[in-house]
């Protein structure tokens, strides 16, 4: 057929890449879990740097005193250390997912990159979940909660009440468990009575599998 200025010009919509890694990156953000309690930075600070290793400096805290009013100033004061902390932050190994597609499998078996890509980004999740569970378990902790099996809710209110006492910021806690303690949480006698007391704040947390401020 001759073209003519006359013929409609009908333009191809075809679905670029970016949009579709987008969507693939909206879809799974859900199910990053573990990794959105970690700080975020963006890695052209690393940039320059030593070994491309970064140190994270943590402010240091001081005591309070008190000095007897209308004293002899017999009594000396007392000068305390203020004593900082830091930690190496170091570039790690990058999370990826590869896989072949033949010409055979796209001819002949309609199999796409755009089926690959869920699973591929899946994978990819799974990494990266996994790599910051080994990071926070490799942790040496200067502090360790005791009696969990014997009483789950007391000690989640002794990690509060020791958050507390550090001065940990309240946006800034998260209770991360495994799949055996939240069942073993979500069905503690004392939540379960609430629910069947007609608790509706009970009731929308167990459904949702979260505890939030209940």
């Amino acid at each position: 057929m001759a073209y003519t200025s006359q013929t409609p010009v009908v333009e191809h919509d075809v679905l670029k890449a970016q949009k579709f890694v987008n969507s693939i990156i909206g879809v799974l953000a859900n199910e990053v879990t573990l990794p959105k309690t970690f700080r975020r930075e963006n890695i052209d600070i690393f940039k320059g740097t030593e070994g491309d290793t970064l140190t994270q400096r943590f402010p240091g805290h001081l005591p309070w005193r008190e000095y007897n009013f209308r004293n002899d100033r017999t009594n000396p004061i007392v000068f305390d250390t203020l004593t900082e902390a830091t930690a190496s932050i170091t570039v790690g190994d990058r999370i990826y997912s590869a896989t072949r597609l033949t010409d055979e499998q796209r001819d002949f078996d309609d199999l796409t990159i755009e089926q690959l890509t869920p699973d591929m980004a899946q994978a990819v999740v799974d990494g990266i979940n996994t790599k910051a569970t080994q990071a926070m378990e490799a942790v040496q902790y200067p502090i360790t909660i005791g009696g969990t099996e014997a009483d789950l809710l007391g000690a989640i209110l002794e990690a509060r009440r020791v958050l507390n006492t550090l001065r940990v910021p309240v946006p800034n806690r998260f209770l991360a468990v495994s799949s055996d303690f939240e069942v073993a949480l979500l069905t503690d006698p004392k939540i379960v009575l609430a629910q069947n007391a007609g608790d509706r704040r009970a009731d929308d947390a167990l459904s949702d599998a979260t505890l939030g401020r209940l």
